[in-house]
């Protein structure tokens, strides 16, 4: 899958235990995905205008924004054979587009980090263990605990 820009629709966006927007009805679906092929998958990480500071990548930025950027603490985790099911595609500032491009292994190493240090944080919650701040953050925040059978 080269590189685009997906949204999720609501059914399968509701689907899940954790996402950005459960529930929304507003008819105004964000964030917007960053597509990645990773292993025999496809990572959907949001593009967001106020990114958390631990587990995120800023992006370019093309106004406003606090500070924009890819969260990977919301990624979620579909077989290639879903996503014509459950997105569709949007477009994005050229800009962004660009500099995501442009930060592709970086996207890639931030995606196996987020990743090892969930599977290192449920390890040490089943065995009792005293939880670092970020361990904490992911525990709360991250979307990994709906694919945690194939991570």
């Amino acid at each position: 899958m080269a590189t685009r820009f997906l949204k999720i629709n609501d059914e399968f966006r509701d689907s899940l235990e954790e996402t950005l927007d459960k529930n929304n009805h507003s008819g105004k679906v964000r964030p917007y995905y960053y597509g990645i092929s990773y292993e025999n998958k496809i990572i959907l990480i949001p593009l967001r205008s106020k990114c958390p500071r631990s587990y995120s990548i800023p992006v370019y930025n093309t106004g406003n924004k606090i500070r924009p950027g890819l969260d990977f603490c919301k990624m979620i985790i579909m077989n290639r054979n879903e996503i014509n099911l459950y997105t569709s595609n949007v477009s994005v500032n050229r800009n962004v587009f660009n500099d995501l491009n442009r930060k592709r292994s970086q996207i890639i190493n931030m995606i196996h980090k987020t990743i090892d240090d969930y599977k290192i944080m449920r390890q040490k919650v089943e065995n009792g263990v005293d939880l670092s701040s970020d361990e904490m953050f992911l525990k709360t925040r991250s979307t990994l605990k709906n694919w945690e059978d194939i991570i």
